[in-house]
């Protein structure tokens, strides 16, 4: 059954229990009260959401862990994902001098943040549910008999040999072991082949994923036979292969070769690999090369997986295949819908124009002379070399010097390039969306869209306010991010405000939240918040 579980070593583990151990005694009376309030609400919301299933489901969900079957635990978990489903949104239920209580405990609560350890880092990850498999049989084939674990009869006849282990069915290590065998060479040969595609551009045989009858015979098959055995050889070393094909002849060639000329008459499209192919960056490759250039890229090894806004190696970014980077869709990386042996390289005019004049590319270049500024002052020479050495690999030539200083004494760079101005208002393409969107950073002149500065009287009737918005950031505190207001920030004066929640919110983080600011009953000027109990998701 797939879940998610904590990835950490034993010692990490040790210590962040101890922590959360002593997180759980200071604030054991707090939880106990809210679970208090909470419980009456969370078994009403489990028993309508257990009703909605067919009796034979109800039974199974009212039946202890222990006493479930093989059969019927799987069921048990995915009706239950219902119930949880609810709980996530009890707020909602809670009103009243209830919904006052549980707010008031859970600020009492966050009082003991600074002892909570902050969570552990999560995969998803795969685990038998019990040490007996369920039966498998073909339906409408009675006679057939229950089906026992093997492999494909064409590669092994006879059935697998699985040895149970203390909380698995043994399966899975079972077919681990096979696919992993030094006896089994198909494993081998189709991770060589892609290994050997990812350097060339082209595996060795160039229908990676398909190795049979219909696939392309290899264009080196001794080679590709040797290149399996040396790899179960060195014990299934990637590290030693990459290291073994990068240090061939084949992968050192140049593009330039002394049997041009009869290269291109027996093998034009040079799959003898007579010499070596021009081959545009990768996606990856790019947007880390650029990252590197600006001195922002983070090298730092392991650790959970980061978002594409931030500048991670690539090979640390989450994939989420409805939050796209439009680096990578413009650079052909993979949808990720489908397996993708091979990768599209194409040239258009969009990867140029991305490249030349978008935002992105405009903040790196602003992170880049800020960088460069620091390291190596007002030195305009000093600061053209260093230029070229991160963005070209090498010192530039004479005529390339004082061509970049006539550029640098034209353009007149300033340190404060960053810094916006009211008249340069900076807008962007929205996911999905036609037309242009206001680009809204703490810190800078558009910082929110101002309907109106000064004093506001708020209208007595009814209003709205409809606003898309692609959530990048919000404030690590409590503080609210605002997006549009009618309002000076003034606490004596009228006006209204629309944001999202910051992380240390009492209520939850990433929540748009309506703020009124106008007279009370008595006169003076009070502020009402009305929270949408909606959560946003970032990058959505």
């Amino acid at each position: 059954m797939p879940e998610h579980s904590a990835v950490a070593n034993p010692q990490d583990r040790a210590v962040w229990q101890e922590k959360l151990g002593a997180w759980e005694v200071a604030t054991a009376e707090i939880r106990q009260q809210i679970e208090e309030v909470e419980r009456p609400h969370r078994e009403r919301i489990r028993k309508d959401a257990t009703e909605k299933f067919p009796p034979e489901t109800q039974e199974i969900m009212a039946r202890p862990a222990a006493e479930q079957t093989a059969e019927e635990r799987p069921v048990f978990e995915l009706a239950w994902r219902q119930v949880t489903y609810e709980w996530d949104r009890l707020d909602g239920r809670i009103k009243g001098s209830e919904k006052e209580k549980l707010l008031a405990l859970r600020k009492e609560l966050a009082e003991f943040d600074s002892l909570k350890p902050a969570p552990l880092p999560a995969a998803m990850t795969g685990r038998d549910m019990s040490t007996r498999a369920p039966r498998v049989t073909i339906p409408g084939n009675a006679g057939a008999g229950e089906i026992a674990p093997g492999f494909l009869t064409i590669l092994q006849p006879k059935p697998a040999p699985v040895t149970p282990l203390a909380r698995s069915t043994g399966r899975r290590s079972a077919l681990a072991k096979w696919i992993a065998s030094p006896e089994n060479p198909l494993t081998a040969r189709v991770l060589v082949n892609r290994v050997w595609q990812q350097h060339f551009g082209r595996g060795l045989s160039a229908t990676t994923s398909d190795f049979g009858t219909l696939g392309e015979i290899p264009s080196h098959p001794a080679l590709l036979d040797w290149l399996a055995r040396r790899f179960i050889a060195d014990g299934w070393s990637a590290k030693k292969l990459h290291r073994l094909i990068l240090n061939s002849a084949a992968w050192r060639q140049s593009t330039i070769s002394s049997v041009e000329e009869k290269g291109r008459l027996a093998d034009p499209e040079n799959r003898l690999l007579w010499r070596w192919n021009t081959r545009r960056l990768d996606y990856e490759q790019i947007r880390d090369s650029i990252h590197a250039a600006t001195g922002e890229l983070n090298m730092t090894a392991g650790g959970p997986g980061a978002d594409h806004t931030k500048p991670r190696r690539a090979v640390y970014l989450k994939v989420l295949r409805n939050v796209r980077d439009l680096l990578a869709d413009v650079f052909d990386a993979p949808q990720h819908f489908n397996s993708t042996p091979t990768r599209d390289t194409t040239t258009t005019a969009a990867q140029s124009l991305l490249m030349a004049n978008s935002r992105f590319l405009l903040d790196r270049a602003e992170a880049m002379a800020g960088h460069l500024i620091k390291h190596h002052g007002e030195d305009d020479r000093a600061l053209v070399e260093a230029a070229w050495r991160c963005t070209a690999g090498r010192r530039p030539r004479t005529e390339e010097v004082e061509e970049s200083l006539a550029f640098v004494a034209e353009r007149q760079i300033q340190e404060n390039q960053s810094v916006l101005t009211a008249a340069e208002f900076v807008a962007e393409a929205m996911p999905q969306r036609a037309g242009q969107a206001a680009v809204l950073s703490p810190g800078t002149a558009q910082e929110r869209l101002v309907v109106a500065d000064g004093a506001v009287t708020l209208p007595e009737g009814d209003f709205s306010i409809e606003a898309v918005v692609l959530l990048h950031s919000v404030f690590p505190d409590g503080r609210v991010r605002i997006i549009a207001s009618q309002w000076n920030g003034d606490h004596s004066q009228s006006g209204w405000s629309l944001g999202i929640t910051g992380m240390g919110s009492r209520r939850k983080p990433y929540m748009p939240v309506f703020q009124l600011v106008g007279p009370g009953a008595d006169g003076r000027v009070v502020e009402e918040p009305v929270f949408s109990e909606i959560q946003l998701q970032m990058d959505r």
